[in-house]
């Protein structure tokens, strides 16, 4: 399998559009699209948008990602906006924002009028829990925060 790598000390600005796996260890201020599975790692940091088949988080995420499954692992952590049809959180990762259960993965090669997005009723934002995950609401922002034990 083919993969792209952005190693430790690599900073990368702009758009990054891709069929294949990608890794990221160094830092990426854009927006990333990946076929496959992109893989932020302990060093990576990731400020904009992911949109992937699968999104595995050991770094830092800071903004909205797009897939059918989001994992923040243990060193993880994503600020921002989750949309994902499978969204699970390791003890000790960090989650700081909004969840949202889509249907659908919104890929980009899916056309926008085909696009839709499924609310849990008065359940949304949503939280998949693995091993003692704990969520709370920040009062001073009345965001979401979930913190793995």
């Amino acid at each position: 399998t083919k993969e792209t790598v952005i190693s430790m000390g690599t900073v990368l600005r702009g758009e990054i559009t891709n069929e294949n796996n990608i890794s990221i260890n160094g830092l990426v201020e854009g927006d990333l699209t990946s076929q496959k599975v992109t893989q932020i790692g302990k060093e990576g940091k990731v400020i904009g948008t992911v949109k992937s088949v699968k999104l595995v988080v050991n770094g830092l995420l800071k903004g909205s990602c797009y897939a059918k499954t989001v994992v923040i692992m243990s060193r993880g952590r994503i600020e921002g906006e989750v949309f994902a049809t499978e969204f699970s959180i390791e003890k000790g990762g960090v989650f700081i924002g909004n969840s949202h259960q889509i249907e659908e993965p919104q890929l980009p090669t899916e056309k926008k009028e085909k696009k839709r997005m499924v609310t849990m009723g008065d359940h949304s934002p949503s939280l998949t829990a693995v091993e003692n995950t704990q969520e709370k609401i920040d009062s001073s922002s009345g965001k979401n925060v979930a913190v793995g034990n």
